[in-house]
């Protein structure tokens, strides 16, 4: 699988992660920062984060949260990762594919989905949406962030990258879920006079 060799070539480092080698820690920790900004109370929550990858946002909710699920389709992210949760036992790792996980319904409150879906295919996205809706608590919440249109860094997009109009992922979770707030990443608008690093907060309807 092309996607997987290319992340298993990456370091281990949020350079890596983040796909863009120039990133300084400065801006990795402000934009670390403006994401979590965004997110709802996660206190005593339980937490799924797919493509969890080192734990740039895993030993952000270690702290707070009930239980954390971090699951990644790559061993060594996972295998540090643990190693940087090592002081949080309600922190769980999985190393799979998302699209073959198999949680239980109801399993969590919340779902942190930080660049994924735009390394799905189109075929795939309805599965992965109604996974992740089956798989959520009722009035549960999402969080999605997705790079949009272009690349975060647009001088150096991504090969394995579908670059969706925003439009797309709103259609995608409509009939399931609530827009509860939505916008742009705002580091990436002034760094890289990119306004395309879109997010939105998703809240579960009532079945």
């Amino acid at each position: 699988m092309e996607q997987k060799s290319f992340w298993e070539q990456q370091d281990l480092d949020v350079q890596s992660m983040m796909l863009n080698k120039d990133i300084d820690p400065d801006f990795e920790e402000k934009e670390r920062t403006e994401i979590l900004g965004y997110l709802p109370d996660l206190k005593g929550l339980r937490i799924l984060e797919p493509a969890a990858g080192i734990g740039r946002f895993t030993t952000c909710f270690a702290p707070i949260a009930a239980q954390v699920t971090a699951q990644d389709f790559v061993q060594e992210f996972i295998d540090k990762n643990k190693s940087a949760c090592i002081e949080h036992p309600h922190v769980c790792h999985a190393v799979g594919d998302i699209m073959e996980a198999d949680f239980a319904p109801g399993s969590f409150d919340h779902i942190f989905v930080n660049w994924l879906l735009m390394y799905i295919r189109d075929d795939d996205l309805p599965v992965l949406a109604h996974k992740l809706k089956t798989w959520l608590d009722s009035g549960g919440t999402i969080f999605l962030r997705e790079s949009c249109v272009s690349a975060s860094n647009p001088n150096a997009p991504h090969p394995h990258t579908y670059y969706r109009d925003p439009e797309v992922y709103e259609e995608l979770f409509a009939d399931a879920f609530t827009i509860t707030r939505k916008g742009n990443v705002q580091i990436y608008a002034r760094q890289y006079n990119n306004p395309n690093q879109r997010w939105w907060l998703l809240k579960k309807k009532d079945e």
